[in-house]
């Protein structure tokens, strides 16, 4: 997680594999393989690896979140869809999902339900997740051009750390 953290991530995916080779049936560490590996641009082993986690705990609501989120990335909008809606069923309350299903709502150009996904992200999170919904909203209303140099500057950081505790917090709940 150090090397993760400090964005080393060739050496916090050997680290994250050496661990799984102890506990191989562990979705949580084939989560954060995927993760690794997205942000070292392997993209299509990220998705295999958060399936293989999946397997494992269908209802691992992080894995399905970064496969979604993953899925979004490389413009599988459409899949990213059906993964968030899914999701929905497991964490109902849970803003970054319906902030990311206004994202791909805005991709596909159907402002009126990203709009509506934004404002039940606002909703359920007022503080906003680091203020990223309301840029989103807000990026509705700039000039195309201005809205495309705000977006790209964000895309990388779709789950913060905070984020990401928040989801892991939700499942540790579940667990109880």
């Amino acid at each position: 997680m150090i090397y993760y953290k400090q964005e080393k991530f060739n050496l916090a995916e050997i680290h994250f594999k050496k661990a799984l080779s102890i506990n191989p049936q562990s979705s949580v560490l084939l989560c954060h393989i995927g993760v690794v590996q997205h942000a070292l641009k392997k993209s299509d082993a990220a998705l295999e690896t958060l399936n293989r986690a999946i397997v494992i705990d269908p209802k691992n609501p992080l894995c399905k979140f970064h496969r979604a989120s993953i899925l979004f990335a490389n413009d599988k909008y459409k899949a990213a869809l059906q993964e968030l809606e899914e999701l929905k069923q497991i964490v109902p309350k849970e803003s970054l999902v319906y902030f990311l299903i206004g994202k791909v709502y805005k991709k596909l150009g159907q402002t009126h339900l990203a709009l509506m996904n934004f404002s039940w992200a606002m909703d359920l999170d007022p503080k906003g997740a680091n203020n990223q919904i309301k840029e989103a909203i807000d990026k509705r209303y700039l000039p195309e051009d201005e809205a495309a140099e705000v977006d790209d500057s964000q895309d990388s950081s779709i789950m913060t750390d905070a984020d990401d505790t928040q989801l892991h917090t939700a499942e540790s709940d579940d667990v109880l």
